[in-house]
């Protein structure tokens, strides 16, 4: 009895858990329009008839009826016919174009279609094949174009076993790609249809590219180069597909993806900077909002800036303000902003993370506390890495065939470095007026970003470093939680039995 209360009070306390679960369920469920809005209909009224447990079950099952209205919505309103055969049509380049081989490769606005302008852009993944200078020098990003081209759906892939290309291009906003050859496009000059959100990121993006410059015109190595506008600036164009491999060898390539990590130091800087005033924090969540929309707004980004953001708010009122009710609420505003985040993998990826902290941490960290006090920071780093690994491990087997088993020995090297990183590039940005420094400062930022590449290269060496292809099924995928869940549950249950078998102190006569 005591158990179910007290699973009942962790419910109570977080009541938005509920509502999410629900709200991810319901974009699993399959039903026709017409169906989900009778149904939504009967639950909302008997919501409103019925009383106590009734009237809860409702409520939730209203939950999940909309969780699938929202996937049903966003479908039909970005899912519209493409033209079939070439068409002329105009476009926005909207992110900085990247040479790969023979072609370069950006994403397009597609603002008129054969002379007919669009209600709303159409985003769609260009490959346009190289000439010269002259032409390659023309696509940067802002720049219009006037094309000549087939627009077709994306297709499918065999990368990688449990890479859905498809999808992908769905989640992230495409509706189509394009092979564009260099005698079919000229630049032009027209106005901007597109939306004022749109402009903002175009914007932001340009700034992103001014900010790249410091690293890709430094003295630095071409590597240090990529990682730092990797986990800076959120471009990983520049790295190589063996730094890539090494970091995911070694159980780090979240450091190579902007997260929570990296949100968090800098709103902490920023924090400091503005000592701490009520504005101060008000302006520290206007940057933090500004960098993510420079960044691209990828989901682990936009999620760590949501949870910042209601940390930020909810600060003056001295309450628990990072808890699973937070991180709950976090993915209720994102998937009813966006519903198909919840098929993104960085996404999925980052919610497990942190709810794997929020969870197991303080449990793991009391087993390994040590009443030597230097050795805190150690254990809090272990038993943060081991939550976090615990509950993203059968996602990743999915989606990578890949386990990395000196993960721990690698977040004890990599995420003081990151930290350090970090700093140092906000104050070689901040120092942009003060040459001296300026240049002093990124040799410094270039000198710890080698040694973490050297350190990641190492370890990615050592024998065993990776189990390697054990992919796992989706239905391997729900047993593995599912056993996290009754071990987890069984555990817990054994010590609250073990603790109401402990005599009480009223019972011992003082």
């Amino acid at each position: 009895m005591n158990s179910s209360l007290n699973i009942k009070n962790y419910l109570q306390l977080n009541p938005l858990l509920r509502i999410a679960v629900m709200l991810i369920a319901g974009e699993h469920l399959h039903l026709s329009l017409s169906t989900l809005l009778l149904l939504s209909g009967a639950n909302l009224l008997a919501a409103l008839l019925c009383r106590g447990k009734w009237q809860s079950t409702a409520i939730l099952t209203t939950t999940m009826l909309f969780g699938s209205l929202l996937i049903t919505f966003y479908h039909y309103r970005t899912d519209r016919p493409l033209p079939t055969g070439s068409v002329h049509f105009q476009a926005l380049i909207a992110n900085q174009p990247q040479i790969r081989g023979k072609t370069m490769r950006c994403d397009l606005l597609i603002t008129e279609l054969e002379s007919k302008p669009l209600r709303r852009p159409m985003k769609v993944r260009a490959a346009i094949l190289r000439h010269d200078e002259r032409h390659d020098s023309q696509l940067a990003m802002g720049n219009g174009l006037i094309v000549e081209a087939e627009i077709k759906r994306p297709g499918t892939t065999t990368a990688t076993p449990r890479f859905d290309y498809q999808r992908w291009m769905q989640v992230h906003g495409y509706e189509g790609e394009t092979f564009i050859p260099y005698w079919k496009y000229h630049t032009a000059v027209f106005p901007l249809r597109i939306s004022r959100l749109e402009k903002a990121k175009l914007r932001a993006l340009t700034q992103r590219e001014r900010l790249a410059k410091h690293f890709r015109q430094s003295q630095m190595g071409t590597e240090e180069q990529s990682l730092l506008l990797a986990m800076t600036l959120g471009d990983r164009s520049m790295l190589s597909q063996q730094t890539r491999d090494d970091f995911s060898k070694t159980g780090s390539s979240h450091i190579l993806a902007l997260s929570g990590l990296h949100l968090s130091i800098i709103y902490f800087m920023l924090l400091v900077f503005f000592r701490g005033h009520l504005a101060g924090h008000l302006l520290s969540l206007v940057a933090i909002w500004a960098y993510a929309m420079m960044v691209g707004l990828p989901p682990s980004v936009v999620r760590s800036a949501t949870m910042i953001t209601i940390y930020g708010l909810i600060a003056p009122l001295h309450r628990d303000k990072m808890s699973m009710n937070t991180l709950s609420l976090t993915a209720i505003i994102m998937l009813i902003i966006h519903p198909l985040s919840l098929w993104d993998v960085g996404f999925q990826l980052s919610f497990m993370s942190v709810a794997g902290i929020f969870i197991y941490s303080g449990p793991i960290g009391r087993l390994l506390r040590s009443r030597f006090r230097p050795l805190q920071w150690f254990t809090d780093l272990m038993a943060t890495s081991l939550a976090a690994q615990l509950t993203t491990a059968p996602l990743v087997l999915y989606y990578f065939g890949r386990l990395a088993t000196y993960f721990l020995l690698t977040n004890l090297i990599v995420i003081p470095l990151t930290t350090l990183i970090l700093y140092g590039a906000v104050s070689v940005f901040a120092t942009t007026f003060f040459s001296f420094l300026h240049s002093l400062l990124l040799r410094l930022v270039g000198s710890i970003a080698a040694l973490l590449i050297l350190s990641v290269q190492k370890i990615a060496t050592l024998p065993g470093a990776s189990i390697e292809h054990i992919y796992l099924g989706s239905r391997g995928v729900w047993l593995c939680y599912l056993l996290i869940a009754l071990s987890t549950t069984g555990v817990w249950l054994w010590r609250q039995h073990r603790l109401s078998r402990l005599p009480r102190t009223e019972d011992h006569p003082t």
